[in-house]
């Protein structure tokens, strides 16, 4: 790191460093198809391991420090009474889910039905 910061202020000392060049470098090595190709790579590495259990997650966050680990095991532990106070409020068998494949028109029609129920539709 020494050497390669080194490098670059003798360059730009000398006014050897050349713009155009370091442009032309940086683009090569940060293209968006890489980028999407590496963030599809974490994507698809997140998705095969599994999830971890609420045991493991506090074991985790507790391993964080005497102080901090304590603070974030408590916010856990917040977050889940929060989240059952809000299941127990808003049960997820009353939340409409939109199944996969739907299409813009299909949405339109749907939403179409629904204002009509509603008398909502401008005539």
């Amino acid at each position: 790191m020494i050497r390669a910061l080194s490098t670059a202020i003798h360059t730009i000392r000398n006014n050897a460093h050349d713009p155009l060049n370091a442009h032309e470098r940086v683009k090569d090595m940060y293209s968006w198809a890489s980028v999407a190709e590496r963030t599809e790579a974490v994507y698809y590495r997140i998705l095969a391991t599994p999830p971890w259990g609420d045991w493991e997650r506090l074991v985790r966050l507790r391993a964080l420090g005497p102080v901090m680990g304590l603070i974030m095991c408590c916010i856990m532990a917040m977050q889940h009474w929060w989240l059952l106070f809000v299941e127990w409020r808003l049960p997820a068998s009353e939340i409409d889910v939109v199944p996969r494949g739907w299409d813009q028109d299909e949405f339109e029609r749907v939403v179409q039905r629904e204002k009509a129920k509603r008398g909502m539709v401008k005539k």
